[in-house]
């Protein structure tokens, strides 16, 4: 049979000089059928509930045989697994040898919300998420989070930004424990050993904000790891215009784990564009070549994160973000031309000009209460964000001409959710809550010649219901919300918006690796206070913008038809998409006969895109990992009685080889053809983004890449009656980096150990 290995066995608080080890030994089976169940947890706690043995048994015949299990006295012994009652065995103090013989377990009344399907032992698939539980073979030859996520099937991390996003989907939002602060995390904050399980979730709660399609979950142990972690990284481009600093330490403790953290970003890339204004009826053309040679951004943040484990039912977290020296100083230097009659005149030479200072603080506090069983629980997640900002935004001309204005402005924003969810039964779950967000903005602009002030309001509620009916999952939700946004003392009636939308999700196992899914959305994108704004904003001296507060919100109506593949090194995801938004919201551009733009946001017709997008992953040979995804939709524009139609094409891919000596090496590139906007199109783009080789050593990891190889510039246009606006645009990121990466831990770790049974006799 198998050799019975033990996964993350660990030691949870450092127990020396015992004079007495135990011996336990026994089977895991279903109670129903005695059938033997694989990756049960077993647990041995002391009689003041210290745990001291933890392990995740593989043996396929779910037998075990520990030695020299740390025990001294009394205590208990608990046996878990997804789908299944806990068992709990009791230990008396005299008992130095243990045979349980058959542990029969009994299946858990709340197994829907626990496990809907396993695709192997360590991957549970449910109808909006899969669950990977994470164990000492997945830490194999990982240093930082980033590493682990790029083992999850569905998961991509760009290897050079650190960001992970869930394949096939525009937006993921990465939390920490569910914990929502705004934003997601930066993954350089947690440490590998640390986690638990991940949730990849394709079909966030109704509650989650519309700006993100999906959603990674990272859950960390209840049982913090004793001891100092820590982890520093610095980036960089030898040309000296990208530099990104980190530094970390985590601290554990029996019940509390503090992460204390700094982050510096720096980027000065050049940039070249140029815009062309063509009057098809005079062939008068305006045109201007813009270069910024060094237009530099700074940061610099300070990071603290607190999890405290009160006790096995009441868990609290604080998290902070402190961005202070947040700085900008982008110029870009502008040549004009105007032609008229073939006769071409250069015009006066302008800067335009953008500088600021930033603080900016996010501070979150987060409860969590397991009323009964794990997915019986509460929660309340606060939000509080203040900013206080001088930002100057000038266009200035060689003659003396200045547009644009300075603005100084303070905001305070808080955002409440609270959160209910509770297995009812084996067939029916309840995730429901209700959410407040008020935002008061006070901004001053041109010292005093006009205001920027608005209060927001937004409230929702919302649940979702989870029915489980002859293997078919059905997930029913609905959220009611509305916004209203006053403007401050110009005379103005606040701009109210509602929304009522609604989810439905049906998912069908096939078998064990395949789930196909069908889900229809609906989702509001509210206008920013930004584009209702009832104020000018002149940027130049033929370019001006105007805010519209008549503008509503732009719903979008999606249905999908969704195949998932997934097994040990290979995972496909497949989907069928018809989406449908009206009233669009699009920034207008009209001109006038000498060719000045006026920009203001209108709700003006609606949009179609139907098609078929690919994702996924696969290991080739052992050692090559090809990741990427592709999509070919088909757009339809209906605006102003004028339908456009064009199909596009769409692809992301990766290659990562791994090498001898701990060596790996990759590169990944893009590329699209002509995309429709909602008032031209853009041209087809493509990017070869980086090669690189990466190198490990004990503590230390090396990355060189050579990044922006072969980029194209952004080439659009906008038509508008008989003026055609040509753009470019092209960011210099071409460089040779550098980034080394130094962690280290201390105290516990879970590691893989053989474990000497006596079952390889028996069954020889």
């Amino acid at each position: 049979m198998k050799k019975l290995l033990i996964l993350s066995c660990c030691m949870l608080s450092f127990l020396s000089g015992y004079s007495k080890d135990m011996r336990i030994r026994g089977s895991v089976v279903d109670s129903l059928s005695l059938l033997p169940l694989g990756y049960a947890t077993f647990q041995v706690f002391d009689s003041n509930n210290n745990n001291v043995f933890n392990a995740i048994l593989t043996d396929s015949l779910g037998f075990f045989d520990f030695r020299n299990v740390p025990l001294e006295g009394n205590g208990y012994i608990t046996i878990s697994h997804l789908g299944y009652e806990k068992k709990t065995i009791n230990i008396a103090a005299q008992q130095r040898e243990l045979a349980l013989g058959q542990i029969k377990m009994a299946p858990s009344n709340f197994a829907l919300s626990e496990v809907y399907v396993i695709a192997d032992a360590k991957t549970l698939i449910m109808p909006d998420k899969v669950v990977h539980l994470v164990d000492s073979a997945m830490l194999a030859n990982v240093s930082v989070t980033a590493d682990l996520l790029q083992k999850i099937p569905q998961v991509s991390v760009n290897e050079l930004t650190r960001i992970a996003r869930i394949q096939g989907l525009e937006n993921t939002l990465v939390l920490v424990n569910g914990i929502n602060t705004g934003a997601s995390v930066d993954l350089r904050a947690i440490n590998p050993n640390d986690v638990f399980k991940i949730e990849v979730i394709t079909v966030p709660s109704s509650g989650v904000d519309i700006g993100y399609d999906g959603v990674i979950n990272i859950i960390l142990r209840e049982d913090p790891r004793k001891g100092v972690s820590g982890d520093s990284e610095i980036s960089f481009l030898l040309n000296g215009r990208h530099l990104d600093a980190y530094a970390g330490v985590i601290l554990g403790f029996e019940k509390v784990r503090v992460n204390l953290a700094y982050r510096n970003y720096y980027r000065a890339y050049a940039s070249e564009g140029t815009e062309i204004r063509t009057n098809t009826n005079t062939q008068d053309v305006y045109k201007t070549k813009t270069y910024a040679k060094r237009p530099w951004e700074t940061s610099n943040d300070i990071r603290l994160n607190i999890d405290y484990y009160i006790d096995k039912k009441h868990y609290l977290n604080l998290t902070t973000k402190t961005d202070f020296l947040v700085q900008c100083n982008k110029k870009w230097e502008v040549q004009p031309s105007k032609t008229s009659n073939n006769i071409t005149e250069d015009l006066t030479k302008f800067t335009q000009q953008v500088q600021y200072n930033y603080f900016v603080g996010n501070y979150t506090l987060f409860y969590k209460y397991k009323i009964k069983e794990e997915e019986h629980y509460l929660t309340a997640n606060f939000n509080l964000n203040v900013m206080d900002t001088d930002e100057n935004t000038n266009t200035l001309y060689e003659s003396g001409e200045i547009y644009g204005g300075k603005e100084q402005a303070e905001k305070l924003a808080g955002n409440l959710r609270i959160d209910y969810s509770n297995t009812l039964n084996n067939w029916l779950k309840i995730n429901a809550g209700v959410q407040c967000y008020n935002q008061n903005f006070d901004g001053v602009l041109n010292n005093g010649l006009g205001n920027n002030n608005f209060n927001e309001l937004r409230y929702n509620g919302f649940v979702d219901l989870y029915l489980t009916v002859m293997g078919l999952t059905c997930r029913l939700g609905i959220k009611a919300e509305e916004s209203r946004t006053n403007f401050r003392g110009l005379g103005t009636d606040p701009v109210v918006q509602q929304s009522l939308l609604p989810i439905l999700l049906l998912s069908k196992q096939i078998n064990r690796h395949s789930t196909i899914r069908v889900l229809y959305r609906k989702t509001s994108h509210y206008p920013s206070a930004w584009q209702l704004a009832p104020y000018s904003i002149q940027y130049d001296s033929l370019t001006m913008f105007q805010g519209n507060p008549l503008l509503q919100a732009q719903n979008r109506h999606s249905l999908q038809l969704s195949y998932n593949f997934a097994k040990p090194g290979i995972n496909l995801s497949a989907y069928l998409v018809y989406n449908y938004r009206e009233p669009l919201i699009l920034s207008r551009r009209t001109y006038d006969n000498d060719l000045f733009c006026t920009i203001m946001p209108k709700n003006l017709g609606q949009r179609e895109t139907f098609g078929l997008s690919l994702s996924g992953s696969s290991v080739i040979l052992g050692f090559m990992e090809l990741q990427g995804d592709m999509e070919l939709y088909r757009d339809i524009y209906k605006i102003e009685n004028i339908t456009r139609s064009n199909w596009f094409f769409t692809s992301n891919l990766s290659l990562t080889v791994g090498l001898p000596w701990s060596m790996a090496m990759g590169t990944w590139g893009s590329y699209s053809t002509k995309r429709l906007t909602m008032q031209g199109h853009i041209e087809p783009q493509y990017e070869l983004d980086a090669i690189f080789v990466m190198k490990r050593f004990q503590n230390l990891n090396v990355f060189l890449a050579l990044r922006s190889i072969v980029k194209s510039n952004e080439t659009s246009y906008v038509f508008s009656d008989n003026i055609v606006r040509q753009s470019t645009f092209q960011v210099k990121t071409f460089g040779l980096g550098f980034r080394i990466n130094y962690f280290f831990n201390t105290g516990k770790r879970y590691k893989m150990e053989k474990i000497d049974t006596l079952h390889e006799m028996d069954k020889k």
